[in-house]
């Protein structure tokens, strides 16, 4: 009988119905492994982490443990990674120790080896990576949007607003930092670059400054959320 070492990942979000818990991947995973004649060894998880993280603890172990023939068993290959690159650096490591990764939903159909099965696998690593860079893209703007119709989302007020102290999950704009905030976009429109920006804005808005200095990261970070 060979052997599988589970392995799954949750990485919370809003509105991740698709996503399983932890506890709910190993259980389809184990009844794979009963179906398919597996003996669990050992079962490993990772949660709130990305699939773009690197390294991985329960990973890590999992991988460690893998011997020749046995199996590296997850619910979708997107749990080991949303990534092409580490989706290809951690096959290239259970290959070396003469492991195989089976995932019980959208994989390659089992015992394909040869360029094809690469391929697959490839190309399913990408779509993934595609859907992680999609989703970060939908939240990082629904956020956006929330906070521009004044809701906190996080435990300090971005810039160019303020905690309502009457409301403290609302927010207020912030009369200063929305004055700079106009100059940065200006500035910037106008085609300097952020670290030039951050020097002018010490001579021009230094009490708007949330540190000693105007950083460039403060800049980018404001042109990069501007929804123009």
């Amino acid at each position: 009988m060979s052997t599988a070492i589970i392995y799954t990942r949750f990485s919370p979000r809003r509105n991740a119905e698709e996503c399983a818990s932890c506890e709910t991947q190993e259980q389809i995973c184990r009844e794979h492994a009963a179906v398919h004649g597996l003996e669990v060894c050992s079962v490993h998880h990772d949660e709130g982490l990305s699939g773009h993280d690197w390294p991985r603890p329960g990973l890590t172990a999992a991988l460690a443990e893998l011997r020749k023939g046995s199996v590296l068993l997850v619910w979708r290959r997107d749990r080991v990674a949303r990534s092409v690159l580490l989706s290809e650096m951690v096959q290239h490591q259970v290959t070396s120790r003469r492991a195989s990764i089976v995932a019980v939903q959208g994989d390659v159909a089992a015992g394909s080896a040869g360029p094809e099965a690469t391929l697959i696998r490839q190309v399913l690593g990408a779509v993934s990576e595609f859907e992680r860079s999609q989703i970060a893209a939908r939240t990082s703007a629904a956020m956006l949007a929330r906070q521009r119709n004044g809701e906190r989302m996080s435990l300090y007020a971005p810039f160019g607003y303020q905690v309502d102290k009457r409301r403290p999950k609302r927010l207020l704009p912030h009369p200063a930092e929305q004055e700079a905030v106009r100059e940065i976009l200006r500035l910037a429109e106008a085609g300097m670059t952020p670290w030039h920006i951050a020097k002018r804005l010490d001579e021009t808005h230094p009490d708007a400054c949330r540190g000693l200095h105007w950083s460039p990261k403060t800049v980018r970070t404001v042109v990069k959320r501007d929804p123009r």
